[in-house]
């Protein structure tokens, strides 16, 4: 091989490691990326740069880096990001650590370089050439490197820099090869196939249809990550397992709700009891007690006041988090948190004889 051969191939693995990552995660391998890489034709057309692919998207990209690398050599070479249809960087053949060159960032804040002067032969001159035809070569010469020198200038100011109006132009080109949508999705989907596949290695007993609806799944992300199609069967077994895996997850969510309300009703019907039980044991200690949890609250309290009891100690849900009880005065009706550890000597107050004697002051 020879040195030449050796500095291409270095070259060319620099520049797939190089934008193997963001923001162009670039597979070499697959005919999207490959129209991601686009050259630039010697002549404009519409005042516009015009730019096709150096690669096709059936051809491999390792045979073709030799020429790759002569047009990176000459500037030529660009690169749009992964998802972007303007985005676009020039690409080097150095330094080596950074053959990407950010038109939009760099370039385009180069200062103008001033227009090239064509420079002609002096006035004498000019006439002996007229009548002679003396110093045509001299002439040639100053035309031919004017030529050149406005060939560079137009290469600098309009193709490296290649603004995003100008970007977006070339961009056009390759519209129908990108799909900017999935060129952003498939960056999303190591991660999800790395989900996958712990799931399915992981996963303690999963219900088959669990099984079939990952593995369906990776099947269709491992597909649309290599650029490979799939066939109509495929299609139709990936999205039947996926409905199914989706009903029986749904049924999973509801099931699951439905515990967390039956275990919340539960609470609320059998933690209560079990506190107003705890406060009627006390307070049967001291007065004359009557349990009801039938019907509503509020049938409760007419049943209760029907009988003449003068006040009702209520325990709702909130009595589990503040320890306190509603307390309900028949006389007047009125209602008032009181706690539980004050319920006692309270009720006392209200009802002993000399509570009552006390309101006839």
């Amino acid at each position: 091989m020879s040195t030449q051969q050796e500095k291409i191939d270095a070259w060319y693995e620099n520049f797939i490691q190089q934008i193997s990552k963001p923001p162009f995660s670039f597979l070499p391998h697959l005919p999207q990326d490959k129209g991601r890489l686009l050259k630039m034709l010697d002549e404009p057309k519409m005042d516009k740069t015009e730019m096709e692919s150096p690669v096709g998207p059936d051809e491999d990209l390792f045979e073709k880096r030799n020429e790759l690398y002569e047009l990176a050599s000459q500037g030529k070479l660009y690169i749009f990001e992964l998802g972007s249809s303007y985005d676009c960087s020039q690409v080097r053949v150095e330094p080596a650590n950074k053959l990407l060159y950010d038109l939009k960032n760099e370039v385009i804040m180069e200062p103008e370089r001033p227009r090239p002067q064509e420079q002609k032969l002096g006035f004498f001159k000019i006439i002996l050439n007229a009548l002679f035809g003396a110093y045509e070569d001299e002439r040639l010469q100053l035309k031919e490197q004017f030529l050149e020198e406005m060939r560079e200038y137009n290469y600098r100011t309009n193709g490296i820099q290649c603004e995003s109006s100008n970007a977006r132009s070339m961009s056009g080109k390759r519209t129908n090869v990108i799909r900017q949508d999935q060129e952003v999705a498939r960056s999303y989907i190591p991660a999800i196939l790395n989900d996958l596949t712990d799931k399915l290695e992981n996963g303690k007993d999963l219900l088959s249809w669990q099984k079939d609806m990952y593995q369906a799944k990776s099947a269709m992300f491992n597909a649309f990550y290599a650029g490979q199609p799939l066939t109509k069967e495929q299609r139709i077994d990936i999205l039947a397992k996926s409905i199914v895996g989706r009903m029986g997850e749904y049924k999973t969510e509801q099931e699951d709700k439905g515990v967390q309300h039956a275990n919340k009703l539960q609470e609320l019907l059998h933690n209560h009891p079990e506190k107003a039980e705890e406060i009627i044991k006390d307070l049967r200690f001291h007065f004359n007690c009557k349990y009801d949890e039938k019907d509503s609250i509020g049938k409760r309290y007419r049943r209760q006041d029907a009988i003449g009891t003068p006040f009702c100690v209520t325990v709702d849900h909130d009595t589990l988090k503040d320890n306190c009880v509603t307390l309900r005065n028949r006389d007047t009706m009125e209602q008032e948190r009181v706690s539980i550890d004050s319920l006692v000597g309270l009720l006392a107050d209200k009802v002993s004889i000399t509570g009552t004697l006390k309101t006839l002051k």
